[in-house]
């Protein structure tokens, strides 16, 4: 397989992982390439990482706290900088309610955004 969309993977594995598609629908066509395709490191999927940014993006307790945590101006820096990197998804776990502004970013860039009842471990 050379790659696979945002709404094929969703497609394939919303109903074992207990996936919602929330927002950023637009962006159903984004691709993921298989690890050894990749220039960088293959890290497919992973909790958010913002060095070495994960092609689906997991958000989940500490994530979102970190993200709370940050004054304003840096909270829309990051949320600005995760969406740019263009990830294939980002999922948010534990059924957590996807911040406004995340929602709102992910709309604008056509970033899907997941949510899951699951655990974040369990996700990947």
């Amino acid at each position: 397989m050379e790659r696979l969309t945002a709404r094929e993977l969703f497609d394939k594995v919303s109903a074992r992982l207990s996936l919602r598609w929330v927002a950023g629908q637009q962006g159903e066509n984004r691709a993921i390439v298989p690890a050894e395709k990749q220039s960088r490191r293959p890290s497919l999927a992973g909790y958010l990482n913002t060095i070495y940014p994960n092609k689906i993006q997991i958000i989940g307790t500490e994530e979102l706290a970190w993200l709370d945590g940050l004054d304003s101006r840096q909270r829309w820096e990051m949320i600005q900088k995760i969406v740019g990197f263009q990830p294939t998804a980002i999922v948010v776990t534990k059924d957590q309610t996807v911040p406004s502004d995340l929602r709102d970013a992910a709309n604008e860039t056509a970033t899907p955004v997941w949510l899951s009842s699951q655990r974040g471990h369990e996700l990947l």
